[in-house]
Order: structure tokens, then sequence, then C-alpha cells
């Protein structure tokens, strides 16, 4: 019963016609109500995609006035490679390649710290957060919010490298 009155709730959404037969009564009612339900995930995945593009345009020039002076910062040592990220767009690509919140959490909004991405032979790893009131890594996580098998030398490369991170936030005092 439940599932015929989603059904009917669906089809009222898309103006089908509620008294015609062909609607009412499908030959097969959870094939129909699956294809429906297809449809109506469609069109909210396209209505939360236009609704997180103007989120990012807006969050984005906040973002680059708070974090402009970090651009560009970036760090290698053999297959590793470490760089700020530098847009909101770049926030939503992490938290979808690794599954995590990043970009839902809003960490571009965080005042006291910064979100690096870490890629192992070009292929994103881990996102980075540190902290910067005392320059600690905060957390390393990728997919699924894990610490991959290279956590130890991306951690490892990071700390080597706080002190560019300090010398930036000096040059933008």
């Amino acid at each position: 019963y439940s599932l015929w009155i989603d059904y009917i709730d669906l089809l009222v959404h898309f103006n089908k016609d509620t008294r015609n037969p062909k609607y009412v009564c499908p030959i097969d009612l959870n094939l129909a109500h699956d294809k429906i339900m297809a449809k109506r995930q469609k069109e909210l995945i396209k209505v939360t995609f236009e609704e997180k593009k103007k989120q990012i345009d807006k969050n984005q020039k906040l973002y680059l006035e708070a974090k402009r002076h970090f651009f560009g910062l970036a760090f290698f040592e053999k297959n590793i490679s470490i760089k700020v990220i530098e847009s909101v767009k770049e926030f939503l690509e992490e938290g979808c390649i690794h599954n995590h919140c990043v970009f839902t959490n809003e960490y571009y909004k965080k005042q006291n710290s910064l979100v690096l991405s870490a890629k192992v032979d070009g292929i994103p790893t881990e996102t980075i957060q540190i902290s910067l009131d005392n320059f600690e890594i905060l957390q390393s996580r990728g997919k699924g919010n894990k610490a991959s098998k290279y956590n130890m030398e991306i951690c490892n490369l990071v700390s080597k490298n706080l002190n560019q991170i300090k010398a930036r936030i000096n040059t933008a005092c």
C-alpha cells in the first residue's frame, strides 16, 4: 500500500494524469515506482548541483580573501605532491573523491586552519587539515575518512614544511 501511495505522489509531482488507469494501475508497480523514482532522483541531483554551484560561487570570494596568501604553496618528495586547496570547488572535488566531509562541513570557512591535498603518483590520496594556531596536523584522511597507506609519508612531508606555512602567515601580516 505505501509503495503505491509513494508512486501516486510521484505521479502528481510530475503532473501525470492520476485518473488514467495506465498510470494508476501499472502492470508492475515495483518497476513503475522505481522508474519514476529514478526520474525524481535525477531531478533532485540537478537541483542540488545548482544549489551547490551557487554556494561555491558565494563562498569562493570569502575563501580567496582569507587564504590567498597560501595559494601556490606546494611540497614535493619522491612520488608525493602536496598543495594548498585553492578553491571551494576543489573542496567539493576532494570530498567527492575521498567520500568525506571536507566540503559538506565547510572546512573552507574555518579561519584557523589550512587544508591541503596530497597526491601520490598524481592520484588524489589524502586531504590534510593544519591548525594555523599551533601548526599541527589536525587530520589527514583519504578515502572513507581513513588514513591511506601513505599517511606517514604525507604527514612527515607536511611536518617538514610547516615553516613555509608560518612564513606565509608572517608575510601576510
